[in-house]
């Protein structure tokens, strides 16, 4: 059904989202740099959606 071929669409657009951010966050801990904007990165992290979160409880 095209119902569902947008909504897993929708998904793994998402999904690569994350997969950026989770890279991105590592990369940024890696280097040190979360330390100095971690007030900046918990407001970004406060901003995903609730699916994105569960997401994340899935990838992890």
């Amino acid at each position: 059904p095209p119902v569902r071929v947008g909504r897993r669409q929708a998904y793994m657009k998402s999904a690569e989202k994350l997969i950026f951010f989770m890279n991105f966050f590592l990369c940024m801990c890696n280097h040190g740099y979360i330390r100095g904007n971690l007030s900046y990165i918990i407001q970004k992290i406060q901003n995903i959606k609730v699916f994105n979160l569960q997401i994340i409880i899935f990838v992890v």
